[in-house]
């Protein structure tokens, strides 16, 4: 596929490590999710995906210009993240060079 096949979720620049952390407790959920069908519906899957949802729902407030909006969903976000999965550590690819 390329890029002119391709729609592109735009995301602000300052918030590139709440995306990074919401990857990285996404993709180490993978086999939780596997293994529990309901694993989206209930505890920490629910929460993940809700923030997950919540995300892009900043950065299309973002994106329409709707700024208010855009920090209070992301500022929601970051809140959950750090109550429910703590300080979630991760890699980019840039630290592994």
């Amino acid at each position: 596929m390329n890029d002119e096949e391709m729609i592109v979720l735009s995301i602000p620049k300052e918030w590139e490590d709440t995306y990074i952390k919401l990857l990285t407790v996404i993709s180490q959920s993978g086999e939780a999710i596997l293994n529990d069908c309901s694993y989206g519906c209930k505890g920490d899957g629910s929460i993940m995906f809700n923030c997950w949802n919540i995300f892009q729902a900043a950065c299309a407030a973002y994106a329409l210009g709707n700024i208010k909006r855009a920090n209070l969903y992301i500022n929601y976000v970051n809140k959950q993240i750090v109550n429910k999965f703590g300080e979630v550590n991760f890699k980019t690819k840039e630290d592994e060079e």
